[in-house]
């Protein structure tokens, strides 16, 4: 094969992905059956994105006026979402992120921070020694956009520093703004304040400092398409190690929140949740999202927490 002819199946190549992910986005055909097809196509970029390991340097974030936070509600609704993101921002000392955050930023740190809130049990954060540090880990964590949340939450639970780690695993995708997703992800943990960490690896060979108090898991791939859609080669695919080693991190009585975007999803984790001995779920409930503006597009979100026996 030419130079030119290799040149020309790439470009087709990343046609016919692009134009599967659009129809895979679908919601009026269902192609999941074929899914596979984008396997080897994900296989090469994520190859070549790796091997580049692309960036530009840590982003200035823009803030945005915040005084049109909830538009997209009717009144009623938008004057509870108004309620609740005073008590948060009051709760959890949110005034440098609402001062220095878009608005979409804002709301999604103000939604991570409610489910939290809600679906953590009080006493998971309790530190027995006073020069300890509570350790989170946060796993699949995009762009970290969320990071101030995290910390918030587990400072004012823990009363004492933190380590919050942020692990992802294809954390070299490139932006709009030709930054990568690490680039994005390292000025959001910088803005969540000291203790706060990115890290872009594989979550089955990172281990933390110490046993954890709390994994956050959001949107795991614990189905094989959903993988694929996002992107990710298929050989990525190991939820059962995904489950089974983010249970071992956790310190006795440490807590796993794991939240899944459909029914299905929910149906998989459980199925995994009984093949791991040191977990039991412990409570599971259905997400509203009126603090995002996709909340609506989303209905069958679940939040589900798990404990770590002693």
């Amino acid at each position: 094969m030419t130079p030119l002819e290799a040149t020309l199946f790439v470009v087709a190549a990343l046609v016919v992905v692009l134009l599967l992910r659009r129809a895979l986005g679908s919601r009026t055909f269902d192609v999941s059956r074929f899914a596979g097809v984008l396997a080897p196509f994900n296989a090469l970029r994520f190859g070549v994105r790796r091997a580049l390991r692309f960036s530009r340097g840590v982003p200035r974030l823009v803030n945005e006026p915040k005084d049109s936070l909830f538009a997209y509600l009717d009144a009623d609704a938008r004057a509870r979402a108004h309620a609740r993101e005073a008590q948060l921002r009051e709760a959890y000392a949110l005034g440098a992120l609402a001062g220095c955050s878009s608005r979409a930023a804002y709301r999604e740190n103000l939604y991570v921070l409610d489910v939290l809130d809600a679906h953590v049990p009080a006493d998971a954060l309790e530190v027995e020694a006073e020069d300890s540090r509570v350790v989170v880990v946060d796993v699949g964590s995009k762009d970290f956009v969320y990071a101030s949340a995290l910390a918030a939450f587990a400072r004012r639970r823990a009363g004492g520093p933190i380590a919050l780690v942020g692990v992802e695993l294809d954390g070299h995708v490139i932006y709009r703004d030709l930054r990568s997703r690490a680039d994005h992800a390292r000025a959001h943990a910088s803005l969540a304040g000291d203790g706060v960490h990115y890290e872009v690896a594989d979550f089955l060979a990172y281990q933390p400092p110490s046993p954890a108090s709390l994994v956050t898991m959001f949107f795991p791939f614990v189905t094989r398409f959903a993988l694929l859609q996002w992107g990710l080669p298929a050989r990525e695919y190991r939820p059962e190690a995904l489950l089974a080693h983010a249970a071992q991190m956790l310190a006795p009585d440490g807590v796993l929140l794991v939240v899944n975007h459909t029914h299905e999803e929910r149906a998989a984790l459980a199925t995994l949740v009984q093949g791991v001995a040191t977990l039991e779920e412990i409570a599971s409930a259905r997400l509203e999202g009126s603090l995002v503006d996709y909340g609506e597009d989303v209905p069958e979100r679940t939040v589900t927490t798990l404990r770590r026996l002693a």
